[in-house]
């Protein structure tokens, strides 16, 4: 009956017509194309680059974050503490210095010091104007000025001439060397002789 159906349409007759509601296996079905086909390098480094982008966003809104925290604490912890300044400052009271003078006479007694603190300030000590080591006094005896530390200007102070060197505090050459006293001991030699200025014997 087929065969005459077919003689009589032209058709050909499909052997396999009931086969094909199977399942095919999965080495037969057709491969979808992947979303990086080939392995393509560039789509990689597009995916991490990506990836890099995300984190360095992340950590700054975390920065951020963290900084505004901050400043917001730092903030209200100074304006408790102008609060408290405020707070704790005793106001003035006005009061009238005419009244208070004549009543107590405080002002004068403040103004006026009395014997005792005034030879408390002569008893401080010698006085030394240009500090330098020797007191006024010892520097009139020498001749040399309370002014001025170096007064001969030879690069030695008035103190170290008199006290270490054993010089002439107002004359720049002792020894007459034409070579100045400071100059002598910056290179280690006897300002007030001949000779080094430290010899081991």
């Amino acid at each position: 009956m087929f065969d005459d159906l077919a003689k009589k349409t032209g058709a050909v007759e499909d052997i396999f017509s009931g086969t094909e509601s199977e399942a095919k296996p999965s080495i037969l079905k057709p491969v979808q194309p992947s979303s990086n086909p080939a392995g393509d390098p560039s789509m990689d480094r597009k995916k991490e680059g990506g990836k890099k982008l995300m984190v360095f966003v992340g950590l700054l809104f975390g920065m951020i974050v963290i900084f505004g925290g901050v400043f917001l604490v730092l903030k209200k912890i100074n304006n408790s503490l102008t609060k408290n300044s405020q707070e704790t400052q005793i106001p003035l009271e006005e009061t009238n210095v005419e009244n208070s003078t004549e009543e107590t006479g405080a002002v004068d007694d403040f103004l006026t010091p009395t014997e005792t603190e005034l030879t408390s300030v002569v008893e401080t000590g010698p006085i030394d104007t240009d500090q330098d080591g020797l007191t006024d006094e010892e520097e009139a005896q020498l001749g040399t000025s309370s002014d001025n530390i170096d007064t001969d200007s030879d690069g030695l102070f008035d103190r170290e001439e008199v006290k270490v060197y054993e010089t002439d505090p107002a004359n720049p050459d002792t020894d007459g060397d034409s070579f100045s006293d400071g100059d002598e001991v910056k290179n280690g030699y006897n300002p007030s002789g001949s000779g080094k200025l430290y010899e081991i014997k």
